[in-house]
């Protein structure tokens, strides 16, 4: 997902007038003291939030694998072998 820095003061607590906003729903992801520290949260998002870009697209991706039983992590409490 994109984000951008942008000061919105209106829309944050005091003292932390720069946000990161999601650039396609317009929500503020985080407020920060400065400029520098809102980039550095701006590109933190960029490499743990997947990107359109970086998506499979639609067609070539295969299906995950289902987990065996015994790797069931929700304890659906099915068969777990």
């Amino acid at each position: 997902m994109p984000f951008h820095v942008q000061e919105l003061a209106d829309h944050c607590p005091n003292g932390k007038p720069w946000a990161v906003v999601n650039t396609v729903t317009g929500k503020i992801a985080g407020c920060y003291e400065d400029k520098d520290a809102a980039t550095a949260a701006q590109h933190a998002l960029k490499v743990s939030v997947p990107d359109s870009a970086t998506r499979p697209k639609k067609g070539n991706a295969k299906a995950p694998s289902p987990l065996p039983p015994s790797q069931d992590v929700f304890g659906s409490g099915k068969d777990r072998g």
